[in-house]
Order: C-alpha cells, then sequence, then structure tokens
C-alpha cells in the first residue's frame, strides 16, 4: 500500500475542481433557491472526486478548503459563462437590467434618504449598471469561494481516514528472567559436539 500523500497532486485537484465546478453551476441554474448549499456541495464533492482519482489521497481540512474554494472559482466561472451566454445569445440583458433595478428601486423606497436616491440615480445610468454589475460579481465570487472552501473542509474532515498508530512512544522493556530462562534452556538443549 502506498503511503498517503500531505500535498495535493494539482492534475487531480484541477480536474476535480473542474467537474465539481460544472455540477454546481448547473444547480445554480436550475431554479431550486438552494445557492448556499449548493455551493457547500461543490465543495464537498470536489473533495470526494480528488479522492477518487487519487486513491492514496488523504485529504485534511486545509486541502479540502484549497480544494473547494478551486472548485468554487471554478463553479463562478462556468456560471458567469452561461450569464454571459444567457444576455448575449437569448438577448435577455434588458430582462436581467430590469430585473436588478426593480430590486434597488424596492430597496431605495425602503430608505427615503436623500444618498440613497441619488445613489439609484446613478445606477439607473448605463456606467452605474456596470460598476453595480461588476461590484455584485465580485461579491458573489467571494462567496463562492469562501463556501466552496467551507464544503470541501467539511468534506475532508468526514472523509479523512483515520491514520494507522504510529510506533509507541513508550517502549516496553522486556522481561529479563524470562528471556535468560530461554536462552539457557535451549543452549541445555543443544547437543555438544566433542
Amino acid at each position: 500500500m502506498t503511503k498517503p500523500t500531505a500535498r495535493l497532486a494539482w492534475p487531480q485537484a484541477l480536474s476535480s475542481a473542474g467537474l465539481a465546478g460544472v455540477i454546481a453551476a448547473f444547480l445554480m441554474v436550475l431554479p431550486l433557491r438552494a445557492f448556499a448549499l449548493g455551493t457547500l456541495a461543490c465543495g464537498a464533492l470536489c473533495v470526494i472526486f480528488y479522492r477518487r482519482r487519487n486513491p492514496s489521497a488523504n485529504p485534511t481540512a486545509g486541502m479540502g478548503a484549497r480544494l473547494g474554494a478551486l472548485a468554487g472559482l471554478s463553479g463562478f466561472g462556468i456560471l458567469a459563462l452561461l450569464l454571459i451566454v444567457q444576455v448575449t445569445v437569448f438577448h435577455s440583458g434588458g430582462q436581467l437590467k430590469q430585473t436588478v433595478m426593480e430590486a434597488v428601486r424596492q430597496a431605495a423606497t425602503r430608505r427615503p434618504d436623500p444618498a440613497a436616491q441619488q445613489a439609484l440615480e446613478f445606477l439607473n445610468t448605463p456606467q452605474g449598471f456596470a460598476v453595480m454589475l461588476v461590484i455584485g460579481m465580485g461579491f458573489v465570487l467571494a462567496v463562492f469561494v469562501v463556501l466552496a472552501g467551507l464544503g470541501g473542509a467539511i468534506g475532508a474532515a468526514f472523509l479523512r481516514r483515520k491514520e494507522p498508530p504510529g510506533p509507541s512512544a513508550v517502549e516496553i522493556p522486556r522481561d529479563t528472567e524470562f528471556s535468560h530462562r530461554q536462552d539457557r534452556d535451549s543452549s541445555k538443549e543443544k547437543p555438544s559436539s566433542r
């Protein structure tokens, strides 16, 4: 049996993260409304896929967090690509803008602060909408990476194989009387060759 490795095997880590990211991105597209749970599962799935590709691996919680964060990054990238395709191919950019702006308007009506109204006016401009999208995507990226990393750490902690006990630090003394008796008995049994 090979000794478990303490470092990530990056080729297996990248392919595991990619597969987990694809699954997570497609789960996010479905109207299940389970964003947090799906992102946590993305990290745990990455650890499972990594262990299947590298059977001698026994990832620690820290390694699982790195695997999960990588899967979260992959899932975010794929989800962003799907969103770009949806907006460009299906021309749903106007609908997306309208949905986002309606949510911003509702938030602004709850706060009749003049600064909130000024921010709403800025967000109605094309530049304001672009800034809002960039900030929003940055926030979603951070959430993806953190939650998937947490899922990977949890998955690695639950799936970690127990290490066999190492050599004992305490030496057990030999029973010297018994060993001397065995030595005497074995010397009596030997025939003398005279």
